[in-house]
């Protein structure tokens, strides 16, 4: 906490990854001191490490940091902060989120706002209130639908009835000169959908996300068509899909399959043998008319991991 007793300072620092390697107790008490603490508690760290936080202007409660186990750890206790004061409808504060705050020159990025009121609690908002603007660059908006002409640093504001804004800050990129499509090799059923996910990056080396409705989508080969950015299979084959953005090109190729359910077995006789990881693993495997969704029998597996420790698993190998 301050000095005051009026701020509580709380800090996660991620560990065990190569952008965060992690402190030693030395480094975070040189840290606290330098954030404002007077008195300060260490509390377990390694993969326990987690911090939670309820976004302004939101009732969701995100993890912020990047656990060391690569996801979240059951934990028994954490320390918890919780706003009791009660909401308001009056707006305090606007808060506009985009999916990359870079966007390529003559390509476009949608926006959308939150709004909060004095105590970050979630305030409902009329989309269509909101006036959009830019500075620092040019472009047009549709909608909530940000259109750039030229290159460079730039503001994104929203406005409501001039009693609150928010901002955000944009790169307008040089146009790509490469592109990537979240799929390169896809298997498909007929009268299935796919779409795809689209990234770029220009001569500087600067990357972005794409909006797919800004991609030219074609297909190679007799499988679908597209909709718009959503690419529809129809007929059985192979072939592939070309997606271009001015010169240039990237592909996926894609195989289409009649949708066929294939029984492996219907555990009317013994098909298969039980088998264990360790091999000592106590079970077997055999019919059994005790339970049934049809026919006679139902395949049964019994094994007993009471005697042993560790990774551990019992298995129907089939025969075939």
């Amino acid at each position: 906490s301050a000095k005051d007793g009026k701020q509580v300072i709380i800090v996660t620092v991620d560990g065990r990854q190569q952008n965060s390697l992690g402190m030693t107790l030395t480094e975070l008490a040189y840290l606290m001191l330098e954030l404002g603490a007077y008195n300060a508690i260490n509390l377990d760290g390694g993969g326990s490490t987690t911090m939670a936080v309820r976004e302004p202007g939101t009732n969701n409660i995100n993890i912020v940091n990047s656990p060391s186990d690569g996801m979240a750890r059951k934990i028994a206790n954490a320390v918890g902060v919780f706003s009791l004061a009660p909401e308001s409808s009056t707006i305090a504060g606007l808060i506009i989120d985009t999916e990359d705050k870079n966007v390529f020159v003559n390509t476009s990025r949608s926006f959308t706002v939150r709004a909060y009121d004095n105590f970050y609690n979630p305030v409902t908002i009329d989309p269509n209130q909101i006036k959009w603007s830019v500075s620092g660059i040019e472009g047009d908006f549709v909608g909530n639908t940000f259109y750039p002409k030229t290159v460079g640093k730039g503001k994104i504001i929203a406005t409501i009835d001039n009693v609150a804004s928010g901002e955000l800050e944009i790169n307008s990129l040089s146009s790509p000169v490469q592109i990537e499509l979240s799929d390169n090799l896809i298997s498909m059923q007929i009268n299935s959908t796919k779409q795809f996910s689209v990234k770029g990056k220009n001569i500087d080396g600067y990357s972005a996300k794409i909006n797919p409705e800004d991609i030219n989508w074609s297909v190679s080969g007799n499988i679908g068509y597209f909709k718009g950015a959503v690419f529809n299979a129809t007929t059985e084959g192979k072939g592939y899909i070309e997606a271009s953005i001015g010169d240039v090109k990237a592909y996926c190729g894609v195989k289409v399959a009649a949708d066929t359910v294939v029984v492996v077995d219907n555990f009317e006789k013994i098909n298969g043998t039980y088998l264990s990881y360790p091999a000592n693993i106590p079970g077997s495997y055999e019919l059994s008319s005790e339970q049934k969704h049809s026919g006679k029998y139902s395949g049964k597996l019994t094994y007993d991991f009471n005697d042993s420790t560790g990774s551990r698993a019992s298995y129907l190998l089939l025969s075939n």
